[in-house]
């Protein structure tokens, strides 16, 4: 029977027919794949099994230098590579000849020094000059300085598994064509079919007649009023108010090609697959939708009848909402530009009662920068948040705006939740809001900007101690060596042997004196220092004895979290130094038995050291000042110590920031990571 003789009920049957055989296929493949994985995981739990039998194992077992020389190998491992004994490969055989593709030894040389560990399937040289395919797993194995001893890896020939592969592949590619070319030949059995309904359907419009008591009443509603068929989707009908909104009878036309401008297939947001399941109608659809024709807007509904011949149609009845659709953009547009003006601008805003001295909104910006929810902030006064520090100067901004009206860039010190202080700009302008007066307040936060002006005012005086230092250490040093020698020389007679102590407590102050200077040398700015590529975590913990030993001197537990970070460009000397310094510092801070925390973290682009304390933190007139050479708190100090630190710090593009309370202080050094 020809094609085109066929019955629909055929065809049907003939696709089923067709999937059941695609099914099989598939499932065919499924089990050989499963079948092959199965093997794979069985054949490495024999290799792990067995890998002691070093001799006697299938499976080929070498050890090799990063050169690529065999330092020893298995007979297995020597016939998977055609040679008669390993004394033969180990005398004729580098590891370098026997890969076909070289890149690829390249690459797995590459993957295991990064990884310590890798598995490979490559293609290499028999001694015949044939090639096979062989899987290679291989680690490295170091000593405990870190330096490679050799590699040692398990071989195994795995040319016929992927001959098979291959072969597997083929048959499933051939097996996808048979499938396609079926189903082509079934898509064209199908589209004559469609095509013969079609022709059937034109032939039944003739019917459209009888409806000519339908069309007038529809052609008297003032709104769009057309039927399309849904398979289709040509116009079977159109109201006079359709005819005049598009300029043309548009029946038999297709709906998305005359309704639409530039469409050449079904809309989109078609409403077919909504009014029909199972070619059963369902209840009515409203939407709305812009016409790209006339760019008016309509109000549709849609439903899915029976029309005269017994076919599935889509009535729609469409008003014009373009008026309405105007005015709700309108009042949209002026929402969304107030909306984003006050929501979105980086600077906080809020709105604050006169009357009530509440606040009755605050953006997003505002409640991060307070860091409040919008439940704790909303309907709130200033004095129920202690927003304020200075609370007389929120009285002198508020009877300044009462007075004129609008206030520009008063500063401020505020709260914020945590009870952190910041510094901002605070503007504001009396408006009025469903008849009630209120304050619409412009925040700017210029914390960092007052800690920026600090830190610069804070690098000058140290680039002027610098240079200061710079000039008259080496005039301080000249006689003080002189006179350190006389001293020893002096000491050293047996006539002043009954004051030698007193020699030595000169000679101990000269030394004391000295290493002052060379602290105050360290201030220079443009000091050179030696810096490579190194990683914190080892350098403080090769000066963690020496650090643990101080603290057990004074009673202190230290806590170490060192975290997996990058290597930084550092001067170890210097690093070391300036972790004592901070170490020091809050072990001196510390009451007894407490912990004291150094910990080492990443941070975006940044690797952060920090040293915590539990002491009682440090006062506010201190902290402003902290960093400056010569100012301490302690009866022996130099006030060097953090002075040095920050020097350090700026000599290695870092930054340090401290966080004090009376909960203790920690200092963090933020590091950038090298480029």
């Amino acid at each position: 029977m020809k094609c085109s003789e066929k019955t629909n009920k055929q065809l049907i049957n003939e696709l089923n027919e067709l999937q059941i055989e695609n099914a099989e296929i598939k499932k065919y493949i499924v089990d050989m794949d499963k079948k092959q994985r199965q093997s794979e995981e069985r054949l490495m739990v024999t290799e792990e099994r067995y890998r002691s039998f070093f001799e006697n194992t299938i499976v080929g077992i070498y050890q090799s230098s990063h050169e690529g020389h065999y330092i020893i190998v298995n007979p297995a491992f020597a016939d998977i590579f055609g040679y008669d004994s390993t004394e033969e490969f180990l005398s004729l055989v580098e590891a370098p000849q026997l890969y076909v593709n070289k890149e690829d030894r390249v690459k797995s040389i590459q993957q295991v020094l990064r990884y310590g560990v890798g598995s490979f399937e490559i293609q290499v040289y028999r001694k015949d000059g044939s090639k096979i395919w062989i899987s290679n797993y291989v680690r490295v194995v170091r000593n405990n300085d870190g330096n490679i001893i050799y590699f040692e890896g398990m071989v195994k020939d795995i040319t016929q598994r992927k001959k098979a592969i291959e072969e597997l592949n083929e048959y499933r590619q051939h097996l996808e064509e048979k499938v396609v070319e079926r189903t082509l030949e079934l898509k064209t059995a199908n589209e004559k079919l469609q095509l013969e309904i079609i022709e059937r359907k034109r032939a039944e419009k003739a019917l459209i007649n009888q409806f000519s008591q339908m069309s007038t009443i529809f052609d008297s509603i003032n709104a769009l009023v057309y039927v399309v068929d849904m398979e289709s989707y040509e116009i079977v009908f159109i109201n006079k108010y359709g005819v005049d909104v598009f300029g043309k009878s548009i029946l038999g036309k297709k709906c998305y090609k005359v309704l639409q401008s530039n469409q050449f297939a079904p809309c989109s947001f078609c409403s077919n697959p909504l009014l029909i399941c199972n070619w059963i109608p369902q209840p009515p659809y409203v939407w709305e939708h812009k016409n790209t024709v006339n760019n008016r807007w309509f109000q549709c509904i849609d439903r899915a009848i029976t029309w005269i011949d017994g076919r599935l149609v889509r009535l729609e009845i469409g008003f014009d909402i373009t008026e309405r659709k105007q005015m709700e953009e309108n009042l949209r547009l002026s929402e969304e530009r107030f909306f984003k003006a006050f929501n979105f601008t980086p600077a906080s805003m809020t709105i604050y009662s006169l009357e009530s001295e509440k606040f009755i909104e605050a953006n997003e910006s505002c409640l991060k920068m307070h860091g409040y929810r919008r439940e704790e902030f909303i309907g709130r006064s200033v004095l129920d948040l202690n927003l304020w520090v200075d609370i007389d100067k929120h009285d002198s901004f508020i009877m300044h705006i009462r007075k004129k009206g609008i206030a520009h860039n008063h500063e401020i010190r505020y709260y914020k939740k945590s009870g952190e202080i910041s510094i901002a700009l605070l503007s504001g302008i009396i408006i009025e809001l469903l008849g009630e007066q209120c304050i619409l307040a412009v925040k700017f936060d210029i914390t960092e900007l007052r800690q920026y002006q600090k830190e610069l005012l804070r690098l000058d005086r140290l680039s002027l101690i610098g240079v200061m230092a710079a000039g008259i250490a080496h005039e301080i040093r000249n006689p003080m060596t002189t006179v350190k020698g006389f001293l020893q020389w002096l000491g050293g007679k047996k006539e002043n042997l009954q004051n030698k102590e007193y020699y030595d407590l000169m000679i101990e102050e000269i030394n004391r004196a000295n290493s002052i200077i060379s602290e105050f040398l360290s201030l220079t700015g443009n000091k050179t220092v030696d810096l490579k590529m190194q990683n914190l975590n080892s350098i403080i913990k090769a000066i963690f004895p020496l650090i643990q030993a101080d603290a057990m001197v004074n009673d202190i537990y230290i806590n170490l979290e060192l975290e997996e970070i990058s290597e930084l460009l550092l001067n170890e000397k210097e690093i070391r130094q300036l972790i004592l310094n901070l170490v020091r510092n809050g072990i001196e801070a510390k009451p007894s038995s407490e912990y004291l925390t150094i910990k080492t973290y990443s941070d975006g682009s940044e690797v952060v050291l920090s040293v915590q304390d539990k002491g009682k933190g440090i006062p506010s007139d201190i902290l402003d000042k902290i960093g400056t050479p010569f100012l301490t708190t302690k009866d022996n100090g130099t006030g060097l110590g953090l002075a040095t630190c920050y020097s350090i710090a700026n000599r290695h593009n870092a930054s340090i920031n401290v966080n004090t309370g009376p909960d203790g202080t920690t200092f963090y050094v933020r590091f950038k990571l090298s480029v």
